[in-house]
């Protein structure tokens, strides 16, 4: 049969599966989205599902500069040369048990590129709104599988909209010229981490869970694209088989990549509505 229409039939197979209620077991009440983005008014489809788990609910505390300044390493790979800069910049705290789930992002194509971003970003908000908080996620993945952490895993960093005071942020280094742009050929692919970064996120999500309330499992580890009201799309081509966990779990569609948006602090369906603009990252 001619590859074509053998995809066009899988297609058709999966949407009929979802409309009549069948398909993904994981997230049953999986459908597809059409809509037009308000952010960049492009045309654009999601798979909408639900996630069971729900978070415990916290309530932040302030912290200070001072403060953040005592706080170590976790002993995960080593200190980024920012580590007290963003600790010092990061206005809010949490407990190591209040930490439930772990976000995994596509950072830069470099971690000195990334973290610059996150400094410049944060401080150009502040020159309109000075108690804007520091955008920062916790740990960096290079393409060698060097881990370096980026924040203390104590202090709530803005990565990932909804889910920043339950998370901790991942970031896994692209490869250089990978383009971020949605019209780009191969936006959903070229990403493409490597086994040394697979083999790096691994321990370090297992290492964390033997801090936190977070286990390796398809609810409490996520991507940034799945939370409900995000408007990212990372981690782009991520295999999630290769740290153990389910690829339906997290991305469906007739091309295995579209990302499920399904997970809220409350659990159960999300409820996703186009997006607005928004300055929040």
């Amino acid at each position: 049969m001619n590859p074509l229409i053998q995809k066009l039939l899988a297609a058709t197979t999966l949407l009929l599966s979802l409309v009549s209620g069948g398909g993904n077991t994981s997230s049953d009440a999986t459908h597809l989205v059409k809509y037009k983005d308000l952010n960049d008014g492009k045309k654009k489809e999601i798979w909408v599902g639900k996630d069971d788990y729900a978070a415990v609910h916290i309530a932040p505390t302030p912290t200070t500069c001072s403060e953040n300044n005592k706080l170590q390493s976790s002993g995960d790979g080593t200190l980024d040369s920012h580590f007290a800069t963003l600790n010092c910049s990061t206005k809010k705290k949490r407990k190591l048990q209040d930490i439930s789930i772990i976000v995994i992002h596509e950072g830069g194509q470099s971690i000195s590129s990334t973290v610059g971003a996150w400094i410049g970003n944060t401080n150009k908000k502040r020159e309109t709104s000075p108690d804007y908080p520091q955008i920062a996620a916790h740990y960096e993945i290079d393409r060698d599988g060097t881990v370096k952490q980026t924040l203390a895993e104590t202090l709530i960093g803005i990565h990932a909209d909804s889910a920043n005071r339950y998370a901790i942020g991942i970031d896994l280094i692209i490869p250089s010229g990978c383009s971020q742009s949605e019209s780009s050929s191969t936006f959903k692919t070229c990403a493409n981490y490597t086994d040394a970064q697979y083999t790096a996120l691994k321990t370090l999500i297992e290492n964390i869970g033997k801090r936190t309330a977070v286990k390796l499992d398809d609810n409490q580890v996520i991507g940034h694209c799945e939370v409900c009201d995000s408007t990212h799309a990372d981690p782009r081509g991520m295999d999630w088989t290769k740290i153990g966990l389910t690829q339906s779990s997290h991305t469906m569609g007739p091309d295995g990549l579209g990302c499920i948006k399904r997970w809220t602090p409350q659990g159960g369906a999300c409820d996703w509505k186009v997006p607005k603009k928004k300055d929040t990252p």
